[in-house]
């Protein structure tokens, strides 16, 4: 600010000074202030104007200058233009000059921010070799240990050695980010591959023998719902892994067709390259993940193969049907010793009191009827038995488990069958060689 008379002489406190000193120095009065020169003219200049500059040019205005201030602040945060000279009905007047303008500059990368959300609910908090944990983060008191940078997983430090471009440390941060998400969907993609693999190859019970019948109904119907429900669960787990892949996959070619040579605009040489190499790394790991994404294509694929043979063998065998039939037989079970023990007191084989000898009749028919269930079955089991090695119990039981069932991850973890062997008795000669 400079204060200066007619002649141009000027005011001790002339010059540079705070918002603190101009506050002060607007307090004097322009005229008769004592032991100074009268300001009869004042130049003001200041450079982004803060709202504490605007306060005070506000209150500390003659009443001739407040219509000034107000309009000159006015057309200054509106950006208005304006040149014109204009005259008051006194003997004031106003020469203004405003011109916005747009100037032509690289982009500001000297304050900047960078926020990283991440979830760790499957890791532990007191691992501290887990890069996702702040406890990988904890500096050694003992040592000049600088200390990591835990947006980029700890693999930059913390110090002055780190990137100071925005830019250079964004990609950065994306390239070890992809890379651990990278590891991730490999994992996901193999552990899901040999669950499915470990079931489909699997000797299923409802594939293994050439027809369904009444022995066998119970168990075939209890694999059937057990290969619905399997693909089920696992038709909906892979299409959403499907689903968020894909969504990710677009996102990244979006990034690389879009903005990969904005980025990249005026950067120095160094950084440029830097950026460059990041961006090389970046499509690497890229091009791995729409690999995973083929492989979960050629799950579904299998999975698609092993509906069709699910569907195919419910058509055929109708297990369902026969599932109705053998309840139809087993109603009937229960009221055909009645219908025999009429016929045969109809055809006249009475022996004492006609009611004794009716519930004798249905009592032993009762028992003949309910043990040709069992008959039919062991005769049933019998056949197959003979058409193909025996299962022991107790894989039976795992392989029907495996059809039925039902994990957190979606998909069953099955076991093979084992066939019985039986050990020859050793001879009593035989001993043991020493």
């Amino acid at each position: 600010m400079h204060d200066e008379d007619e002649k141009n002489y000027p005011r001790y406190y002339n010059g540079l000074m705070s918002i603190l000193n101009l506050h002060e120095v607007t307090k004097l009065k322009r005229i008769d202030e004592k032991g100074m020169v009268d300001a009869t003219t004042r130049k003001i200049y200041i450079p982004n104007p803060s709202a504490t500059a605007m306060g005070i040019l506000a209150l500390r205005s003659s009443y001739e200058q407040i219509p000034v201030i107000k309009r000159l602040l006015y057309k200054y945060i509106n950006f208005e233009a304006s040149l014109a000279l204009r005259a008051t009905e006194g003997e004031e007047f106003i020469l203004e000059f405003h011109m916005p303008c747009l100037v032509w500059q690289r982009w500001d990368i000297s304050s900047w921010s960078a926020i990283c959300l991440a979830d760790s609910y499957f890791a532990d908090e007191t691992d501290p070799d887990d890069p996702v944990m702040l406890a990988h983060y904890v500096k050694d008191t003992d040592s000049d240990d600088p200390g990591l940078d835990p947006l980029s997983t700890g693999k930059l430090t913390a110090d002055k050695v780190a990137p100071t471009d925005p830019r250079e440390y964004f990609l950065v941060v994306v390239r070890y980010r992809v890379m651990r998400l990278l590891e991730t969907w490999t994992n996901v993609e193999f552990q899901l591959g040999e669950k499915i693999h470990q079931y489909l190859d699997a000797p299923h019970l409802l594939f293994r023998q050439d027809s369904t019948n009444l022995g066998t109904a119970d168990r075939d119907t209890a694999a059937v719902e057990g290969g619905e429900a399997w693909l089920k669960k696992t038709r909906r787990l892979l299409n959403r892994l499907l689903k968020m892949l894909r969504t990710s996959l677009n996102a990244f070619d979006k990034f690389h067709e879009r903005d990969t040579v904005r980025i990249d605009a005026q950067a120095k040489r160094p950084t440029s390259l830097h950026m460059r190499d990041s961006f090389h790394k970046i499509n690497t790991y890229v091009d791995d993940l729409k690999n995973i994404f083929e492989r979960l294509t050629n799950l579904n694929s299998e999975i698609d193969t092993f509906e069709s043979d699910l569907v195919n063998y419910m058509a055929v065998e109708n297990v369902r049907a026969i599932k109705l039939q053998h309840l139809n037989v087993t109603i009937l079970q229960v009221f055909s010793p009645m219908a025999l023990a009429g016929s045969v007191m109809q055809a006249g084989l009475v022996a004492g009191n006609v009611v004794i000898w009716f519930v004798f009749l249905t009592v032993v028919f009762t028992g003949l009827t309910l043990s040709l269930k069992p008959a039919i079955k062991w005769y049933e089991d019998r056949k197959v038995h003979h058409r193909q090695p025996s299962l022991t119990p107790a894989a039976t039981e795992s392989e029907a488990g495996v059809l039925d069932g039902r994990t957190g991850t979606g998909f069953s973890i099955s076991s093979y069958s084992t066939f019985l062997r039986e050990r020859l008795a050793r001879k009593p000669t035989e001993s043991l060689p020493t």
